[in-house]
């Protein structure tokens, strides 16, 4: 199959995925083949029509990877009718790139099946954003666009980081905690971990259902008491304590993961984007730090 027959036959199996897709111009793609939206996240797709004994590379991938530096591509797919080196393999499980096969031509077939292949660097693609309920990412002010660009940075330096041998970074929200220092807000990658104080138990209930319509996974959920008494006669506890998994496997959308964020601020602590300062950090000294307010340019 030449290049143009196979971008065409990616595009229709897309669009049967329920992705809206746009192929680019021949000349000056910009290293994009196929641009397709679903549910408010963009991905840039490159399509390579190679022979069975010509495998695509890492440095295939590399360059691949840097298109995840545009503040408008949350992922990046290779999908090839070949397949890919390990040395590719890994440098997409390091990059967040996808890779998919399609070496027996079933792409061009309306009754695909997608295969999923066993390297942890060839994800399943992302036909739903979410398992469950899905997200509105159509949110955002100014301090919202703020956010996304700075879980695209982090994001980037976290993978960066890991090359180098250092600990995972972490995101930190900071914002006026209403006279409790209990109040904590912080992630990594994917993971969100919650602390809050309030008076209501209902609190906590409601937002683990949230995470449930969401098709989010609990890793961790504890309900306590703010004054570290383990237990108060006839009173309810008043200090929950929750970690959530909201990638479930996907690679890691700027976009998405500041939704969340957004949900999270706004259901559990009630506070609205602009003011809070969101530091991003890691433990080790060779380790920059970067702190941000959001609202302020």
């Amino acid at each position: 199959m030449k290049g143009e027959q196979f971008e065409k036959a990616v595009a229709s199996w897309l669009q049967r995925e329920g992705f809206r897709t746009e192929l680019t111009p021949r000349t000056n793609d910009r290293g994009i083949d196929i641009l397709a939206t679903k549910h408010g996240e963009n991905y840039a797709i490159q399509a390579k029509a190679y022979s069975a004994d010509n495998r695509v590379g890492s440095s295939t991938v590399q360059k691949a990877s840097g298109l995840l530096s545009r503040p408008d591509i949350d992922y990046v797919m290779v999908i090839t009718t070949s397949s890919f080196t390990s040395e590719a393999e890994e440098v997409a499980k390091n990059r967040g790139v996808q890779l998919i096969t399609d070496d027996h031509g079933q792409l061009s077939s309306p009754d695909y099946h997608r295969r999923q292949r066993s390297s942890s660097a060839n994800r399943k693609v992302p036909s739903e954003i979410t398992d469950g309920k899905p997200l509105n990412n159509e949110i955002f002010s100014s301090s919202g666009k703020q956010l996304v660009e700075l879980y695209r940075n982090y994001i980037q330096r976290f993978h960066e980081d890991v090359d180098k041998g250092h600990s995972h970074r972490t995101l930190s929200f900071e914002f006026d905690r209403n006279d409790s220092d209990s109040d904590e807000y912080n992630l990594i990658l994917g993971q969100h971990s919650i602390v809050h104080k309030s008076e209501s138990v209902k609190l906590g209930n409601r937002f683990l259902k949230t995470v449930e319509e969401y098709g989010w996974e609990i890793l961790y959920t504890k309900k306590g008491y703010s004054d570290e008494k383990e237990t108060r006669e006839h009173t309810p506890p008043d200090l929950f304590s929750a970690i959530i998994s909201t990638n479930s496997g996907r690679e890691i959308s700027p976009t998405r993961q500041a939704t969340i964020s957004k949900l999270i601020l706004d259901s559990i602590y009630d506070k609205n984007l602009k003011g809070i300062v969101v530091t991003d950090s890691g433990p080790s000294p060779q380790q920059e730090n970067y702190s941000t307010v959001l609202g302020e340019t």
